[in-house]
């Protein structure tokens, strides 16, 4: 646009945040990286090893004990992330958005297992309304 010969642009802020475009109403989404950038994937449903899954713009990298980052955009229920596959081990409970409260992390490395150690970087299955 010209206002009296100078050119004015208008520009957006930039966001660290990676889009997924994959991540819709009734998804768990998870990012590889703090502040939900870097690899991505999402789920609607219970994952008993996500050892079995991998980051959908990251090549063959596995989702396993990777997730740094995660949103509950789940429809009904609360998630509980667990420590080991089949639903086992220490756990951590992300409510859903709708409900308030806790439904996104921008760091799992502030937050703790029921057991012990951090939830960063350790997700191997997760339960929706455990």
């Amino acid at each position: 646009m010209l206002f009296g010969g100078l050119a004015v642009y208008t520009v957006s802020p930039a966001s660290a945040e990676t889009a997924n475009p994959y991540c819709k109403s009734g998804d768990i989404c998870y990012w590889g990286e703090d502040s939900y950038s870097d690899c991505y994937w999402d789920s609607a449903s219970d994952d008993p090893n996500l050892g079995n899954d991998n980051w959908r713009n990251c090549g063959s990298a596995k989702v396993n004990q990777g997730a740094n980052s995660a949103k509950n955009f789940g429809n009904s229920c609360t998630i509980v992330f667990f420590d080991y596959i089949n639903y086992s081990g220490g756990s951590h409970w992300m409510s859903r958005v709708g409900l308030g409260g806790y439904w996104k992390d921008p760091n799992f490395g502030n937050n703790t297992w029921s057991n012990t150690g951090t939830v960063e970087n350790d997700i191997t299955s997760h339960n929706f309304c455990y």
